[in-house]
């Protein structure tokens, strides 16, 4: 076509010839055309087709809108329109859905592929980028064969029995002319158009108008006209009036600007004259010019597109489109007018239709008219000018009559982003005074954010800054100490949080949060963050809430800490006497563990600046556990509770990847990546290796064996709780229970099971019968054996865990014991080297699991299904 680098080498890898859509053979087009037109169309205004595909699109523009309200509104060539156009374009075309953020992805690629298009040189610059090409090929096969199966899906009717030679099928002739119409044509246009729309309604440009309005005859215009200001001086649309707007946008700054043709074609690279002459034939059986042998370094075909040739013909429609004849005198104008003007409308190709030839199967006419109108239409009928607020380098975006409509991209910040100090500031680098206008004026909004005792516990970098430097000198007030006497209660204790420091951890955990958000973020560069250690899942947010990452980006803290530690460490004891205790319920805790444990050690006095004691409000011994409050208390406390169980895009093991053939075949899979590149200072993993594999033993064709009960009960975690029995049952006799039907009447949350089950043993210790709540029993013979065996494995492992382990083993036992033994023995008490060994850690793993256990909307909290906690 001589009008940009539209290589047939581009195409070739999978079985294309010689083009996608633009350049291709006449059966090609004859073929695949009444699938574009099917594709692309929207049916008659009062077809199920049309109500289809408006409430289709409508909600596709609703949910982006309500989207990008949170997180801005970027409008440029490379920016949210375009992905999302790509987005709405997908599902019309294969009735599919895919995330916005998919849409980014194949933006990149599309970006590229269009600065290939339109470069018009022989020798074009990205062709000379060694090795580039190659790739670009290999990225259209590799999306021309994803697209194949949905094709031959949907369209394999329309296509049968058609020749789409010399390509190898009409499939995969369709499938790349879809790519075609994403990349180039549909999702071009539609962001051109869309972005210069939204760039009208909020240009603020001066001067208003266009130079071109009745100075048609001017010739060699000045330069100053070809960066105007905006050419709509009203700056908005009244209700009713969007599709003329959007027309008006399209006639105005046209998105097809020419589709060139030659009169006499280029010379073959490789060919003669002569030899080129010959491949022209009569009745559409013209071929295209052979691919020559590859060439280094840019390791493809030598192609000519532009010598050779005679009478190339431009007919350009954005002059066609401002045709005073047909549009009016102001034409070089742009105004809402009436509607029935554009039926002489030149931009979407109305001409090139004749239904006489084959049918109407040679219409070179865009398919996709009436689906860009109804698209660009709803689309600024969702759109609301208020919800907006105008972006500061408004009087930049200036227009011109090119291409490309406006020169200055632009985000738009919604008005909810901006009262929440959310503002997304122009360029530093284009607008470096504009950007630093914006800059303060979001420190400020968040300083007076962070003078609210509710905003002070979910505050954010900017409160540090506040504090720093004087805006909000009460932000680094040390905390109120305790006044009371005796233990201090648990909301003491977490007010004992430096604010300072929660506010340094509230921004690097809200650092964390944002980049899980956006799940287009390469792991390499959350490993680079620190936001993930190597090896790790991902906790993008469609598998976790954010409370999930922020615990885990805590924990990873403290266990940090104890990379210092050798798995057989234990400190000698040296101190004994009292310390301060906190209470929580009936429960009374050591603050500091005078053995030295890891994070609660009493620390040396002179290691600690004194202004910043008084900073930190803790004196030297409590620094550490003060430290452990921040990374466990309100930072975590304070985030909403989500479990979207009822949701089936989030919060699936799917999503995680997790399952056959995926990155973690089971669940303790990917909870143990989580924890594998945590060692000690022995190269010992923090996560202790697993001694009985139970999976190993009695999982057995994706059923579990009645061997693991067996174990479980007689050997493992249920021992404590078996007892001695005597119950008839088929004739058998019953010698052991394990009971857990007590814990029935334990409240739970919707979604979850009823803790519960009786389950009985043979004298051989095999399980036999599981009793439910209600009464009924269940044999191993049962359908619901299996079932019912499940509900018993997680109900005693969970109480055995709350109950057994959490309350009476660490709380009661062994805070007891630790504590006792450094308040009472010398530490060369022979009994207290004894019991240090057996207690070592005691007291700073109860203190930190209070914070993540045990109180109200921490991590066990929401784990458990149990309703009042």
């Amino acid at each position: 076509l001589g009008t940009g680098f539209l290589s047939p080498y581009l195409w070739s890898s999978r079985g294309i010839d010689p083009f996608a859509a633009l350049g291709v053979e006449p059966n090609q087009h004859a073929a695949v055309r009444p699938a574009l037109e099917k594709m692309w169309g929207t049916g008659g205004k009062n077809s199920a087709e049309y109500r289809r595909t408006e409430d289709m699109v409508r909600a596709s523009i609703q949910e982006f809108l309500a989207d990008r309200r949170k997180n801005g509104l970027k409008v440029d060539m490379l920016g949210d329109v375009m992905a999302w156009a790509h987005q709405v374009l997908y599902k019309k075309a294969f009735k599919r859905d895919i995330t916005l953020m998919e849409g980014k992805v194949f933006m990149v690629f599309q970006l590229l592929y269009l600065g290939l298009a339109l470069q018009s040189d022989t020798e074009p610059v990205l062709a000379k980028v060694p090795f580039l090409l190659p790739t670009l090929r290999q990225q259209v096969a590799r999306i021309v064969r994803s697209y194949e199966p949905i094709v031959q899906e949907m369209y394999a009717d329309d296509l049968d029995g058609l020749d789409c030679s010399p390509s190898t099928s009409c499939v995969t002739q369709l499938a790349s002319a879809i790519l075609d119409a994403f990349l180039l044509a549909g999702g071009v246009s539609l962001t051109v158009s869309i972005n210069a729309g939204i760039a009208l309604l909020y240009s603020t440009a001066e001067p208003m108008g266009t130079p071109y309005s009745g100075n048609e005859e001017v010739e060699n215009p000045p330069d100053s006209w070809l960066a105007w200001g905006n050419p709509f001086p009203d700056m908005a649309y009244e209700h009713g009036q969007e599709l003329q707007f959007y027309w008006e946008v399209l006639r105005y700054f046209a998105p097809v600007g020419s589709v060139a043709s030659w009169t006499k074609p280029v010379t073959c690279a490789g060919l003669s004259e002569d030899q080129t002459k010959a491949l022209l034939k009569d009745g559409g059986a013209s071929q295209p010019c052979p691919l020559e042998g590859y060439n280094l370094p840019q390791d493809i075909p030598r192609v000519n597109q532009y010598t050779g040739g005679a009478g190339h013909i431009f007919p350009v429609l954005p002059v066609a489109m401002r045709d005073p004849a047909k549009f009016g005198a102001d034409a070089n104008s742009f105004r809402i007018r009436d509607l029935n003007v554009y039926k002489w409308s030149v931009g979407f190709g109305e001409m090139a239709e004749n239904s006489k030839v084959t049918n109407g199967r040679m219409n070179r006419s865009c398919p996709g008219k009436s689906l860009t109108l109804m698209v660009g239409s709803l689309f600024f009928e969702e759109f609301n000018k208020r919800d907006w607020v105008v972006p500061r380098n408004s009087r930049h975006i200036t227009f011109s009559q090119g291409s490309k409509p406006f020169h200055t991209g632009f985000t738009l910040s919604s008005q909810d982003m901006v009262k929440d100090c959310k503002e997304i500031c122009p360029s530093r680098l284009k607008f470096p005074k504009l950007h630093q206008e914006c800059t303060a004026a979001k420190q400020q909004c968040q300083c007076n954010r962070c003078r609210t005792e509710e905003n002070r516990l979910l505050g954010s970098w900017s409160c540090v800054e506040c504090a720093l430097f004087g805006q909000n000198p009460e932000l680094v007030t040390p905390p109120k100490p305790w006044r009371g006497e005796g233990p201090r209660p648990a909301s003491a204790e977490l007010a004992r949080c430096p604010t300072l420091v929660a506010r340094l951890l509230e921004a690097q955990g809200g650092a964390a949060v944002q980049a899980y958000q956006e799940s287009g973020v390469p792991t390499s560069l959350l490993e680079l963050m620190n936001i993930k250690a190597k090896g790790s899942p991902v906790l993008w947010q469609n598998v976790t809430d954010p409370f999930a990452v922020l615990f885990y980006f805590s924990l990873r803290m403290i266990v940090s800490a104890l990379s210092a530690f050798h798995s057989d460490s234990v400190i000698i004891p040296s101190l004994f006497g009292s310390f301060e205790t906190m209470t929580y319920g009936d429960i009374t805790l050591p603050v500091v563990d005078l053995d030295g444990y890891v994070v609660t050690t009493p620390l040396d006095p002179k290691l600690f600046d004194s202004k910043l004691v008084e900073l930190l409000g803790a004196p030297p011994n409590h620094v550490q556990s003060a430290l452990q409050v921040c990374l466990l208390g309100p930072f975590l406390l304070d985030q909403a509770k989500h479990d979207w169980l009822d949701d089936d895009d989030r919060n699936t093991w799917v999503q995680a990847s997790v399952g056959l053939g995926r990155s973690f075949f089971r669940k303790k899979d990917w909870i143990l990546a989580l924890w594998a590149p945590y060692k000690l200072a022995d190269n010992i993993g923090m996560w202790p290796k697993t001694e009985v594999d139970f999976a190993q033993l009695f999982l057995k064709a994706d059923l579990w064996d009645d061997g693991l009960e067996q174990a479980i009960a007689f050997s493992s975690i249920g021992t404590h709780r078996l007892e001695t029995t005597k119950r008839d049952f088929g004739g058998e006799q019953l010698h052991f229970v394990v009971s857990l039907n007590a814990f029935a009447s334990l409240e739970v949350r919707p979604g979850f099971g009823r803790y519960g089950g009786d389950m009985y043993f043979s004298e051989a210790g095999m399980p036999v019968l599981v009793v439910t709540p209600d009464g009924t029993e269940v044999s191993h013979a049962s359908k619901d054996w299996q079932y019912w065996k499940f509900v018993w494995r997680s109900s005693l492992v969970s109480i055995v865990t709350l109950q057994d382990h959490l309350h009476m083993a660490h709380y009661k036992v062994a805070n007891v014991l630790a504590a006792s033994s450094r308040r009472e023995l010398q530490p060369d008490h022979p009994a207290r080297r004894v019991l240090t060994v057996f207690t070592w850690g005691s007291i700073g793993i109860n203190y930190k699991s209070m914070f993540a256990l045990s109180l109200k909307d921490s991590a066990l909290s929401r784990t458990m299904p149990v309703k009042a906690f």
